[in-house]
């Protein structure tokens, strides 16, 4: 299924963020913040899911919980998550692109049409008949590493939540991300290095070409 996103005009720029966990998200936003604000441009850091929707029962249920997950119907789960995607772009997202913010949101509608693919659910039109109300990212990036990488910095969490890892799922998941980019405009960040300025040189061409940064800092 094609996805068809709402085109913005407005004075500030939306970067996404996609991958699995342990592919470097964190570090990378983190690095884009600095370089972006080292030019003079205002960046507003975000996420989608909110961190309201993964508090929710029905969410953590079905996430941490798999003996639970016959008893959910897993599209009430999306439908919950999309309400929320939606009301995060119309509260937060759109406000910041109006106020002329760069917007670098970890995570977006991509994450989640991966993870229902993941889960089994190819078939979902409605998913794609509401992307038409969701904002087109300016720049999309999908951060990858190998597996066994991935997983071994998922494993050293502190956090039992964050250091969760459903093996079978997470190969699905990745395999999931990097079919998207054969459907959407999306830019493939290699993240396996151990040195994160690696992978950030690869962003940096992509922000200075697609956002136009001039010498002064800001955007033509």
């Amino acid at each position: 299924m094609q996805i068809t996103f709402k085109k913005h005009n407005l004075p500030g720029k939306l970067i996404a963020v996609c991958g699995t966990d342990g592919t470097g998200k964190t570090t990378q936003i983190d690095l884009m913040q600095q370089y972006l604000s080292s030019k003079g441009l205002p960046v507003l850091l975000t996420k989608q899911p909110t961190q309201e929707s993964r508090e929710l029962p029905l969410f953590e249920r079905y996430i941490f919980h798999p003996e639970e997950r016959s008893k959910i119907d897993y599209r009430a789960l999306m439908c919950l998550l999309m309400g929320d995607r939606l009301q995060h772009i119309h509260e937060i997202i759109l406000p910041a692109l109006e106020a002329g913010k760069i917007v670098i949101t970890d995570r977006y509608i991509f994450t989640m049409i991966a993870t229902m693919r993941a889960r089994g659910y190819r078939d979902e039109g409605w998913v794609f008949d509401l992307c038409r109300h969701i904002v087109e990212p300016d720049i999309t990036f999908l951060f990858d590493a190998p597996y066994e990488l991935v997983e071994k910095r998922i494993r050293v969490r502190k956090e039992w939540k964050d250091a969760y890892v459903e093996r079978e799922h997470l190969t699905k998941y990745q395999n999931e991300f990097r079919g998207l980019l054969n459907e959407a405009d999306i830019k493939r960040i290699d993240t396996s290095k151990q040195d994160p300025q690696v992978a950030f040189g690869q962003i940096q061409l992509v922000i200075n070409q697609k956002l136009d940064l001039v010498k002064t800092g800001g955007i033509k």
